[in-house]
């Protein structure tokens, strides 16, 4: 089960740290990685965390259309975000219709580190990143109840193209998912 904090609209940040840093994460972070996937999904086992995160850093190394990036602040892993190519996807995981291109995913914040601007560090991060990759756009699939991600999105600039049960591998079930869209 994914904790999340409940969404508090008056509730703002602060500026984001002088001192963060933008690091592709290695096998140096792991333990780190594991450790704030686990806070966010306490009933997966740490074994099978870091056997995910052991999996993604490969794919930093081998894969040219998946990445995994962090926010350190004096060597602690504070956040980390996820983007990928959809072309990256086996046909066979592909369940729903989206539009082929680049997605953001899986942003992570630190409990401790909340309300500090990391994740708008984080996104800002990924877009210059992608802008690199002359990408044209960037994707993103929010669950339609996770108020604070869609207001993050919204306040970059993303629109809301499309809504269903689900694009590409991600499955929302009976929920309503957002595929937003921000031209870069």
């Amino acid at each position: 089960m994914k904790i999340d904090e409940p969404y508090i609209p008056s509730v703002t940040s602060n500026q984001i740290p002088e001192n963060i840093l933008f690091k592709l994460a290695c096998d140096e972070h792991v333990d780190q990685i594991v450790m704030l996937m686990h806070e966010r999904n306490p009933d997966d086992s740490i074994e099978s965390l870091k056997a995910k995160t052991l999996k993604e850093i490969t794919f930093n190394r081998d894969d040219p259309s998946y990445w995994l990036y962090l926010a350190l602040i004096n060597e602690e892993v504070v956040g980390l975000c996820r983007f990928y190519h959809s072309q990256g996807l086996p046909i066979s995981k592909k369940k729903f219709k989206a539009p082929e291109g680049w997605y953001g995913m899986g942003i992570l914040v630190s409990s401790k580190w909340r309300r500090n601007s990391i994740a708008k560090f984080l996104t800002l991060e990924r877009v210059k990143i992608l802008r690199d990759l002359k990408a044209e756009c960037l994707y993103s699939i929010v669950d339609s109840n996770n108020k604070t991600s869609v207001k993050m999105h919204t306040e970059f600039g993303f629109k809301i193209i499309d809504q269903a049960c689900g694009f590409l591998h991600l499955d929302f079930k009976d929920e309503i998912a957002f595929l937003f869209q921000l031209n870069i």
